[in-house]
Order: structure tokens, then sequence, then C-alpha cells
């Protein structure tokens, strides 16, 4: 049996409310690679959330990247090989 590869779908801003949802949607679903872009993917706190949310196994599997809404080559690059983009996310202006 040949093992097809999961199309890799982008979710901005993957710790909010809604696209945590949206996460939990295609982890349920299971077709899909993950990738979920965030402002510091090694800001363990900031994650935390989501991993008492989907658990251990789940949050495994979802592949973080670093996102400035702001930054077009910081979005270029998270959007790099992803097939399908789902926009959560809302930069938040400091001024």
């Amino acid at each position: 049996m040949v093992d097809q590869q999961k199309e890799k779908v982008l979710i901005t801003g993957v710790t909010g409310y809604i696209a945590s949802q949206v996460t939990s949607y295609f982890l349920n679903d299971g077709g899909f690679d993950i990738r979920g872009t965030v402002r510091d993917p090694s800001n363990a706190e900031k994650l935390a959330p989501l991993k008492k949310a989907f658990g251990e196994e789940n949050f495994a599997k979802i592949e973080f990247a670093r996102a400035d809404l702001l930054d077009a080559e910081s979005i270029d690059k998270a959007v790099s090989g992803c097939k399908y983009v789902v926009h959560c996310a809302s930069p938040l202006p400091t001024k």
C-alpha cells in the first residue's frame, strides 16, 4: 500500500481561541499536517494551554512557526509548503 502524504494547513494565531478551535477540528479530522503560527515558538508558557487542551499526543502533531503578521518575510516562511491557510490571527497595533 502506498503511504499518502498529508497536505499541510497553516493556521495563523494558533494560540488564540478561534484558531485553537480550528486546530482542534483539523487534529480530529486527522487528514492534515498542521503548522500553527505564534510570535515565539519557544515560549512554553504561551503554548501550555494548547498542550493541556489537546493532550501531549495531539500537541506533538502541531508544527509551530515563528511569524509576525506585520513582517511579510516571516509570513512567507510560515506559508511555505502549505497547501491551505486558515487565517485566524490579527495584528494588534501598539500605537
